[in-house]
Formats: C-alpha cells, sequence, structure tokens
C-alpha cells in the first residue's frame, strides 16, 4: 500500500510539472512588490518587512500602500461618470442632438458592464499593464465598443 502510494504521488508530481511547462511565463510587473516575473496575486512576499521598503511603484504617482484607496477611487469615478452620462440623457437636450435618446440609456448598461468588468479583472490581478493598452487588446471593448456605437448611431436616427 505504501509502495502503491508513493507511485500515485510520484505519477500526479510529474503531471503537475508537465503543466508548468506549458503555461507562459508572466514577464510583467508585479503591483505588489514591483518586481518581474509574477503577477500580484502569485506574489511570494508577505505584507511585511520582505517587501514593505519596495512600496513605491516604477513610474508611478503613488505607493502599494495607496492601492486600496486608488481602487476605490478609481471605482467612484467610474460610476459617477456614467451617472453624469444618465443625467445627460435624462435631460431634455439630448432630445436636440439625438431623436431616439430612449437608445442612450442601454450605453449606460453596456458602460457599467464594461467599467465592472475592468475593475474586477483588476482587483484579481489580471491586468497588470495600463488600462489602456488592455483595452486595445481586449475583444470583450472591442465587442462593447461596437454595441456602443451602434445604439448611438440608432440613437441619432
Amino acid at each position: 500500500l505504501a509502495r502503491d502510494l508513493k507511485y500515485a504521488v510520484s505519477e500526479v508530481n510529474y503531471i503537475k510539472d508537465q503543466q508548468a511547462s506549458f503555461s507562459p511565463k508572466f514577464r510583467g510587473e508585479c503591483h505588489k512588490c514591483g518586481e518581474k516575473g509574477h503577477r500580484a496575486k502569485d506574489c511570494p512576499g508577505k505584507k511585511g518587512a520582505s517587501w514593505q521598503n519596495k512600496n513605491k511603484l516604477h513610474g508611478r504617482g503613488y505607493s502599494t500602500d495607496d492601492l486600496p484607496i486608488i481602487r476605490t477611487l478609481g471605482t467612484a469615478s467610474a460610476y459617477i461618470s456614467v451617472l453624469i452620462l444618465a443625467l445627460y440623457i435624462h435631460s431634455g437636450t439630448v432630445s436636440q442632438f439625438y431623436s431616439n435618446p430612449d437608445l442612450l440609456w442601454l450605453v449606460t448598461l453596456c458602460l457599467l458592464y464594461w467599467i465592472s468588468r475592468i475593475w474586477i479583472l483588476t482587483g484579481r490581478g489580471e491586468i497588470d499593464d495600463d488600462p489602456i493598452v488592455f483595452t486595445i487588446k481586449d475583444k470583450q471593448s472591442y465587442f462593447i465598443g461596437l454595441i456602443v456605437a451602434i445604439l448611438a448611431i440608432g440613437a441619432s436616427l
């Protein structure tokens, strides 16, 4: 029984090694410790003395200690921008520019989905680059942009 168990463990380790060799190595910079080669979610450093001295993020005007408040401010400002769009759609001036402004309400839903998705992916550590660069490379962002463009054109017809 011990021999069979030892064999099973060695097989599991072999499979894990094989799977690890197929995954591409991350080349970006960790947002937690600032080192290259791993994502923030895979950061080996703890929030202690091991990376506390490296809390200044390269090329940024803030440190890792500021990330919770930056996430809060970022999500709040993103949702407020959708609120401003909703207030514009609700105003009387929108009918001067759009013959069917009710379609613009669907734009707000698209933006809420897209903004929420971006911030969720950021919170998971899946967006390790500039959000604009991520958006340019992201197929779902293009799809949502196409839907928004169709709705805006439809609202103006």
